[in-house]
């Protein structure tokens, strides 16, 4: 773990445990674990099956007994937010989306699930609906790895049906994400509407060549939802890549919106945003330091009214906040649960997914990462560094991530793994 000498830091009241396993497997994927915490004290990790790519399925495993054990849960909508809607439903919606055939104002349909018994069961799927007249996405056959989407597509034939496709005519539906996911949360307006935070290329007056990030409200309980205002600016000039994506919302004490998310250009530093006008328009995003560079950036309030911040890829980082302002991160002072891996990061074990990038967003910015030896390294790592974390009880937090070559001994074989870490507040 990195951490600086401070003794006075907020940081230091934490005890970071030891790793430890929550599930593994010698094939298939472990990928983009998310961790929530149901209403009804049972913990569910969701992850993805196909790896990281459009159209990949989900399963989960669940905990009973606060994270002393883990079953397999099963088949889940595909990579789902799990969130309370009121005292009596809490909800998992699906983040992909699909044209209603012939829609004028274009219309989007996606699937949800609800529990009446705090999460341990989910009823059978319905479908929520996103209206904007303008919008336009591409065409699902225009998506990347068109394998996973060959493959899985069949899973998603209720949805389509329902939206008036063909079989033959998939390939030409408009496919949006208009629904919760996992790098978001659901916020609450002030009137008492709901929000969350979506990722689309058009705000309804035409369609841009680059994402951004916008902001959805639904006033009847989030069945269906409606463009409210557009959250990222246009930051870089017209054909570059500025594809803003991933966006965390949550609620400050003081009534204001605070919005991290994702920014590929300049080595993926996490960007920065508030409202002061309850979402209807946005500072100009800022870095929230040179060294914060990552993905799937995550922003929480603890019950303590501390700020919570998580990010990976370079790194898998918790960093807090004791002010709960969003203006005193303690950088210095962040968790890196990466550097709590050094059996499997000191073998170089080999693993099937390429990404060289990982190497080169390390070195960006920290020499830890300099050890790599390039005849076995080149192209590899040992983990995609998707980090998820929630506090699972006050003063205690579980954080979870996924390693592609864990390996338990020495002389073991490395498995794909989610692994788990414990942060116990210090009385």
């Amino acid at each position: 773990m990195s951490r600086s000498n401070t003794s006075s830091a907020y940081s230091d009241q934490w005890e970071l445990s030891e790793p430890f396993t929550i599930w593994s497997k010698d094939k298939g994927e472990l990928c983009t674990p998310h961790l929530w915490v149901l209403p009804c004290g049972d913990l569910l990790v969701v992850y993805s099956d196909d790896g990281d790519f459009y159209f990949a399925r989900s399963r989960a495993l669940r905990s009973c007994d606060g994270g002393a054990s883990w079953q397999e849960e099963g088949e889940m909508l595909s990579a789902p937010a799990i969130v309370e809607i009121d005292k009596r439903t809490t909800r998992m919606y699906e983040f992909h989306s699909f044209a209603v055939k012939d829609s004028n104002p274009k219309r989007y349909l996606f699937r949800y699930r609800d529990s009446q018994d705090g999460g341990k069961t989910f009823g059978p799927i319905q479908f929520a609906s996103y209206e904007h007249a303008g919008e336009k996405n591409p065409r699902i056959g225009d998506g990347e790895k068109i394998h996973t989407i060959f493959q899985n597509i069949i899973y998603w034939e209720d949805v389509l049906t329902a939206a008036g496709w063909e079989k033959s005519e998939w390939l030409d539906v408009e496919g949006g994400f208009h629904g919760l996911s996992y790098h978001t949360q659901l916020i609450r307006f002030l009137d008492g509407s709901l929000g969350h935070v979506v990722n689309l290329q058009s705000d309804g007056g035409q369609a841009t060549a680059n994402w951004q990030l916008h902001l959805l409200r639904s006033t009847d309980g989030g069945i269906n939802w409606h463009h409210y205002s557009r959250v990222t600016p246009d930051e870089y000039p017209p054909g570059v890549r500025s594809n803003a994506s991933e966006g965390c919302p949550v609620r400050l004490p003081d009534g204001r919106l605070y919005l991290v998310y994702r920014y590929p250009p300049d080595h993926r530093k996490v960007r920065q945003t508030w409202s002061e006008d309850d979402g209807r328009t946005w500072s100009t995003p800022t870095e929230i330091d040179d060294r914060v560079c990552g993905i799937v950036p995550a922003v929480h309030r603890l019950s303590a009214g501390v700020l919570m911040l998580l990010h990976g890829r370079p790194g898998m980082w918790i960093t807090f906040d004791p002010s709960g302002t969003a203006r005193d991160w303690e950088i210095d002072n962040r968790f890196d649960l990466t550097q709590g891996e050094n059996l499997t990061i000191g073998t170089n074990a080999k693993v099937t997914t390429a990404r060289l990038d990982l190497l080169y967003y390390k070195r960006y910015y920290d020499s830890f990462y300099w050890w790599a030896r390039q005849d076995i390294f080149d192209g590899y790592y040992y983990s995609w560094e998707n980090v998820n974390a929630k506090e699972v009880q006050p003063g205690r937090i579980l954080a979870v991530y996924d390693l592609q070559n864990w390996v338990e001994t020495p002389s073991s074989q490395p498995r794909k793994a989610i692994r788990g870490v414990w942060l116990t507040k210090q009385n």
